[in-house]
C-alpha cells in the first residue's frame, strides 16, 4: 500500500472519529495505520465510487474498514473511515457492513466482533447485541462528587 493511500484511509478515519458523536474515541498516530497496513493479520476493505457518480469524475474511495483477522476464529471490524460528502447519500457505512460480512464469510470465519454503536445499522445484516458492562474503580471520587454536584445544578 502507497503512502497516499495510507494518509487517504487515515483522513476518511479521521472523518468519523470527529463526527461520531456517539462514540468518543482518541486521534491515533499515523504510524498505526502503517503498521496496520504491514501486518499480515489486518486488511482494509475500500470502498471506491466509480467516476462517473464522483463529484471529482474520479474513481475515488469514499469508505474504508480496517479490519482484523484473529486465529481464535473472529474477524473484527475495529475502525472504520468514510467520506461524508458520499456517505449518506450512497449509504456507504451500511455498504462497508454488508461487504465485511461478505469478506468474513469468505475467509471462513464463524463469528465477526462488531463494535459498539450503530446497533440499528447492524441489526439489519444479522448482527445481535450483546450488552457489556464495565466497572471502574478510582482512587478519588472529588472529580465524581465535583461532576454530581454540576449535574444537581444544571
Amino acid at each position: 500500500m502507497s503512502g497516499d493511500q495510507r494518509e487517504l484511509f487515515y483522513s476518511l478515519f479521521e472523518n468519523v472519529r470527529k463526527n461520531n458523536l456517539g462514540l468518543n474515541i482518541f486521534s491515533f498516530p499515523k504510524k498505526l495505520f502503517e503498521n496496520m497496513s504491514c501486518d499480515k493479520n489486518w486488511e482494509f476493505i475500500v470502498l471506491s465510487l466509480k467516476s462517473e457518480y464522483s463529484n471529482r469524475q474520479l474513481d475515488i474511495p469514499v469508505g474504508v474498514m480496517f479490519s482484523y483477522k484473529n486465529a481464535g476464529g473472529t474477524y473484527v471490524p475495529s475502525f472504520v473511515g468514510m467520506d461524508y460528502d458520499y456517505a449518506f447519500e450512497h449509504q456507504v457505512y451500511r455498504q462497508l457492513l454488508f461487504q465485511t460480512v461478505k469478506r468474513a464469510g469468505e475467509l471462513g470465519f464463524s463469528t465477526i466482533d462488531f463494535g459498539m454503536t450503530a446497533g440499528f445499522e447492524k441489526r439489519k445484516i444479522g448482527a445481535h447485541v450483546t450488552e457489556k458492562v464495565a466497572y471502574i474503580q478510582a482512587k478519588d471520587n472529588f472529580p465524581f462528587e465535583q461532576l454530581e454536584i454540576m449535574e444537581s445544578k444544571g
